[in-house]
């Protein structure tokens, strides 16, 4: 460096470090300012508020383009939402730590605390929760309000209750939640001649008072609840049946967006207009449609943040040190706080929940504008209107984008989001089960998801996923298949198991509960499970010998148990037989058993008959007799009750009537029991007046056809498809599906399955038959019994040398044997007399 330049650089210097120093002690803005909030404990559970709040204000301080040379601090502290005084304490912490303005608490008891508080040591302050314009003006002098006002808010709900023709509507509130004064909006309301009906949450169990609200026809619901509970409202809603097509709910909470996907699996294939408000407009986010986003409360909270930080731009108020604020000296206060507030009241730019300025007087948000969204069938909020306070009618400020008559469920998103189906589907599945649920099918596709959707659409995307279970018997991997597949396909709705062998399985108590309990109860996918497939169905109106016998497993366990008692029976007569007792002295258990078996069959008669030597072979000749005619009785009793089986599910699936049946569909469900959850088994059957007579005039179902549904708990469809079947019913869907169904291409299968008196004759009560059976199987027992008996007097005669009268019986058939011209008489009466007592062969000798 040049030695004549050095001087002049210790110059220059030296006056840029004294110009500094000049600028920095005329400066009244210091470089570092602190900013408080107070939150409730509960909040920072997750961390998530207290992570946001930090990252707003690193994010200020990294732009260039709001403050050059200050920097903001945050300081945050918790406390007792339920105790006041731990929030002023908190409070005069923070001025103790010479905060020089505090953000809002988003809970309703200390945001009160805290702007009374603020506004005693002219502190800003600047609420979150919507006011009221009655409040007193002493505690809005240094509080600001960034959300819409309670008339804001109230103002777009009477302009739509007054667009949608109301003239009652249910006003549902929660006191300590509430955003809305209740007796307020009900003098509202009564001003537009529209009646409201009040109902106050004050316990766990809301669906008798909802059911109330009903019973008193009101045309639409508003719902003033905190947003943390929209959920629970609705799993309640459901359980009393008010969530339909029919009817429209209007909630008061601002953040109902970001409570869409807890609530959206509940209500959205219900029909139901939902309705929601929020300061956020959702499609000028750019796509971006993350819960930070939508968040309205910590929208709020960000612009709470830029108005504070805007307010300092060229502010020359604050000194380098702010004085610290005794909350024990009552006459403490801010110095710079009047000044600091009024700036922040002349603030005005656009930031996350739209167009921010403030009343002069009110110290409110100035004509804020709400966005109106409605509840799609994807489960996805849109926004079908807007409103906008131009201080005049409420209906002058509400737009809506389309008809609000019409449902705007979901054009686009239909497609996108169709409703997927799982079907869980046995290998080898039959024509006639194919048959069977193709009619479940048409009933659930056709005409309950469409309703359920929209009853005005046609373009419904029903995705179909089957799922063939390999492992019906091992319930563990069963459950962890099913599951696994619920989660993959993302299903909105299970039907199944189709197939015998499935049926059966998850009938099973232990079972159905294993997998449901694991695959289903903690998602909000129902579980329809089809018994169907025990009817015996032919296109053609025959009935197959093999499938009726086949069908029964009664008919096997009658022959098998006739001959089981008549092998018993047996054995007993021949044991106790002195005829037969030496024959059998020396033979097995198992021959015995073998031989009386073989007794039973006609080819060993003759085979068994020489065994047994007997006077009174006619006896077993009887014996045999009965038997074989009881084996025919049962199988005759079997055929007709398969056959009147039979009879009916050709009738009920083929038959074609000249009316067509009023009561089509039954259900019963419930959900709630003792306070508590439960699993519901939920049945409804296919139920027709008309077909009594082909019934036989019995009201019993249980052959009729049946569906189960098992939900899970606060699953929409639970309570909504008693609802949904019955207004088809009325609207004559079911009556056309049953004359399509119902009806045949041929005449002559139309005459073969006709309803007539012929079905009438052939009918035999089932009580009768099995009453039958049971007298046929005791006589069996008296009759083996009675020959048993004979053939002990038979045994006892033979015996008693005085009682030779009881024994002509058998002297004749002896007289038989010799009369014969048999070459080989001598040889059988030899071998009689070796094989006789004594005194026969005294007897014979005597001949």
């Amino acid at each position: 460096m040049d030695r004549r330049t050095l001087p002049q650089y210790f110059v220059t210097v030296f006056l840029f470090l004294f110009c500094s120093l000049f600028h920095t002690s005329g400066a009244t803005l210091s470089l570092s300012v602190r900013i408080g909030v107070v939150l409730p404990q509960k909040v920072n559970d997750d961390q998530h508020l207290d992570n946001f709040l930090r990252s707003v204000v690193d994010e200020i301080n990294d732009r260039d383009d709001i403050l050059n040379s200050t920097t903001l601090n945050l300081h945050i502290i918790y406390a007792d939402e339920g105790s006041l005084y731990q929030t002023f304490h908190k409070a005069c912490e923070m001025f103790k730590f010479r905060a020089i303005s505090i953000l809002g608490s988003n809970s309703p008891q200390m945001d009160d605390v805290l702007s009374s508080t603020c506004s005693n040591f002219q502190i800003p302050y600047l609420s979150i929760r919507p006011k009221s314009d009655l409040d007193s003006p002493a505690l809005k002098k240094f509080s600001l309000s960034l959300a819409p006002s309670m008339q804001q808010i109230s103002s777009p709900i009477l302009a739509m209750g007054q667009e949608f023709g109301w003239k009652k509507v249910g006003i549902v509130y929660h006191k300590d939640t509430g955003t809305l004064d209740p007796g307020k909006l009900t003098e509202y309301f009564q001003k537009l001649d529209i009646q409201p009906f009040i109902y106050e949450l004050r316990s766990s169990d809301i669906r008798r008072g909802l059911k109330d609200l009903q019973n008193q026809e009101v045309d639409g619901y508003i719902v003033d609840i905190d947003e943390k509970y929209i959920l629970y409202f609705f799993r309640q809603a459901l359980e009393s049946g008010i969530v339909h097509s029919d009817s429209t709910f209007i909630f008061t909470s601002l953040n109902i967006l970001r409570k869409e996907k807890d609530f959206a699996n509940q209500v959205k294939l219900t029909g139901a207009k939902i309705i929601g408000m929020s300061s956020i407009d959702r499609e000028a986010l750019n796509g971006k449609k993350t819960n930070q986003n939508i968040d309205i409360e910590k929208g709020f909270y960000r612009d709470s943040i830029m108005v504070f930080a805007k307010s300092l731009e060229k502010f020359s108020s604050l000194t380098e040190t702010t004085e610290q604020i005794d909350c024990q000296d009552p006459e403490a206060t801010f110095d710079a706080g009047t000044d600091l507030f009024q700036r922040m009241k002349n603030v005005e730019f656009t930031g996350e929940t739209g167009h921010i300025s403030f009343d002069n007087i009110t110290n409110l948000r100035r004509n804020p504008i709400l966005h109106i969204y409605e509840m799609q069938s994807s489960g996805y909020m849109k926004k079908v209107g807007k409103w906008q306070d131009f201080r005049g009618s409420p209906l002058e400020g509400l737009t809506f984008y389309e008809n609000p008559y019409k449902l705007t469920q979901a054009k686009e998103f239909t497609q996108e989001e169709p409703l997927r189906v799982g079907v869980i589907m046995k290998y080898g599945i039959n024509s006639t089960e194919h048959r069977v649920n193709s009619y479940f099918d048409k009933l659930v596709f056709q005409l309950i998801a469409k309703s359920l959707v929209d009853k005005h659409k046609h373009n419904l995307n029903v995705s179909l996923h089957y799922y063939h279970p390999k492992l019906h018997y091992d319930s563990h991997k069963s459950e962890d298949r099913i599951a696994k597949f619920i989660k993959r396909k993302d299903l909105d709705l299970i039907l199944g198991p189709f197939g015998s062998d499935d049926v059966y399985n998850f009938e099973n108590k232990e079972n159905m509960g294993l997998k449901v309990d694991t695959a289903v109860y903690q998602s909000p996918v129902p579980f329809l499970v089809s018994n169907m497939t025990q009817l015996t169905i032919n296109n053609k109106g025959e009935i197959s010998i093999t499938s009726i016998l086949s069908s029964s497993p009664f008919f096997w366990l009658n022959i098998v148990g006739l001959y089981f008692i008549s092998a018993i029976l047996l054995f007993g007569i021949v044991r106790l037989s002195p005829y037969s007792r030496r024959a059998f002295e020396k033979s097995q258990m198992i021959t015995i058993l073998g031989d009386c078996f073989w007794f039973l069959l006609p080819p060993g008669l003759p085979a068994t008959s020489h065994k047994i030597k007997t006077p009174s072979s006619r006896v077993f000749i009887l014996t045999y007799f009965l038997f074989t005619v009881e084996v025919f009785f049962i199988i005759a009793i079997s055929f007709v009750m398969n056959l009147q089986h039979a009879s009916r599910a050709s009738a009920i699936l083929s038959f074609k009537g000249e009316k067509v049946p009023d009561d089509v569909l039954k259900i019963e469900n419930g959900l709630y029991t003792e306070g508590r959850y439960v699993l519901p088994e939920v049945e409804w059957r296919v139920i027709s007046k008309h077909f009594e007579q082909c019934l036989i005039e019995e009201k019993n179902t249980d052959e009729l056809i049946t569906y189960r549904a098992i939900f899970p708990k606060g699953s929409r469809w639970a309570a909504n498809f008693s609802r949904v079947l019955e207004q088809l019913n009325s609207q004559g869907k079911l009556k056309s599906l049953q004359e399509k169904w119902f009806s045949k291409n041929h005449e002559e299968e139309e005459s073969n399955h006709r309803c007539v008196g012929s079905v009438n004759n052939t009918h035999i009560d089932k009580h009768i038959l099995w009453i039958t059976l049971g007298i046929g199987y005791v006589l069996a027992v008296i009759i083996a019994l009675l020959e048993m008996c004979v053939y002990v007097f038979h045994a006892h005669d033979a015996h008693n040398p005085d009682h030779y009268s009881r024994s002509e019986l058998i002297s004749t058939e002896f007289h038989k044997i010799f009369e014969s011209k048999d070459s080989d008489i001598h040889h059988r009466v030899g071998e009689s007399m070796e094989r006789s007592p004594p005194m026969q062969q005294r007897f014979l000798t005597t001949m």
